[in-house]
């Protein structure tokens, strides 16, 4: 099927419009028809984010709430409690996408931030966000973006996940702001969402923290792991982690359970050895996937012996082991 006939499908589905996003936002092509398509596929792939997201809407309905996990709000206010001590400090809170923006133009700089963000670990993040404020002329600004060589902003963003791929997105969306919004970021999830490599999460981040507007809960693979491991929700992606929290969790809590899990998960709830006896879950038995001392004694012993005995996988171990703890989101 041609991407005109995607376009024109009114009963295209969820994942085949998925898919048809991640096979063309990376078709390159240098000749004329190649252009002429690249620019139709555009069109069409812009048209597929709103679909997506006009889908995900309909999936929330406030009058089929689901009921609330047990004792949901009590792990809630532990949580916030260690995140005021034992897990405080944590990367997001210092160099976070909403810490690293300038006053003057925050909220272009938060949408560049996120849009950084993806695959990128906090610091490396924060790195490059200093390198655009302090090598761009005139600082990290609209107009500084849109005059930048795009092999330029290439070597400046490199330390940062699909650097390549960003820098394009990064140029074809200043432009955009430049036509489209005067200058400035969208203000709904519909527009944001719209714009190259932004997605759901970004989206709703971004209109949260540049609009104070909260239309929706920004999962990322930290919200995503943790509501699992609570037992909050039973799902395979974060955008069905976030359908499954809007339905049942306040309003209330939407803007902030996103930085409180963030923090949470970098400090205590690692993606890879969690600190169960730090944990106040744990010790108050609030916590099904908590670990046991002596179990993670157990677990360590045996990925020892069972390391020694295997040394020729050792390293490809370490890649795997490596890869498990990268923040990820596909880029649409």
């Amino acid at each position: 099927m041609t991407p005109r006939s995607y376009s024109a499908s009114k009963n295209i589905t969820k994942k085949t419009a998925v898919n048809f996003l991640k096979k063309n936002t990376r078709n390159k092509s240098s000749n004329g028809i190649g252009k002429i398509k690249e620019q139709r596929d555009a069109n069409t792939v812009k048209k597929l984010k709103t679909n997506i997201l006009l889908d995900s809407k309909n999936d929330y309905n406030e009058n089929t709430l689901e009921s609330s996990p047990k004792s949901w709000e009590i792990i809630y206010n532990e949580i916030k409690k260690m995140r005021e001590t034992i897990a405080s400090n944590a990367p997001v809170d210092t160099m976070g996408c909403d810490v690293a923006a300038d006053k003057d133009t925050s909220r272009l700089q938060t949408l560049i931030s996120l849009m950084l963000s993806s695959q990128t670990k906090d610091s490396a993040n924060h790195i490059v966000m200093n390198t655009l404020k302090q090598k761009l002329p005139g600082g990290l600004t609209l107009k500084s973006l849109i005059e930048v060589d795009e092999n330029l902003l290439n070597d400046y963003i490199r330390p940062v996940g699909f650097h390549n791929r960003k820098a394009k997105y990064i140029k074809e969306t200043v432009k955009i702001l430049e036509k489209d919004y005067d200058g400035d970021i969208p203000s709904t999830i519909k527009d944001l969402v719209a714009l190259p490599g932004v997605g759901l999460k970004m989206a709703h981040l971004c209109l949260s923290s540049a609009w104070n507007k909260t239309e929706g809960i920004g999962v990322d693979v930290h919200v995503h792991r943790i509501s699992n491991l609570l037992g909050w929700v039973n799902t395979k992606t974060p955008e069905q982690t976030r359908l499954k929290l809007e339905s049942w969790l306040p309003k209330k809590y939407w803007k902030e359970i996103n930085h409180l899990f963030v923090g949470f998960g970098q400090t205590i709830c690692l993606p890879r050895g969690r600190k169960c006896s730090q944990c106040t879950l744990s010790s108050q038995k609030l916590c099904p996937s908590s670990i046991e001392e002596k179990d993670i004694l157990s677990k360590n012993l045996y990925e020892k012996d069972t390391e020694n005995r295997n040394n020729t996988s050792s390293l490809k171990n370490k890649i795997n082991n490596e890869y498990k703890i990268i923040d990820v989101e596909d880029l649409i």
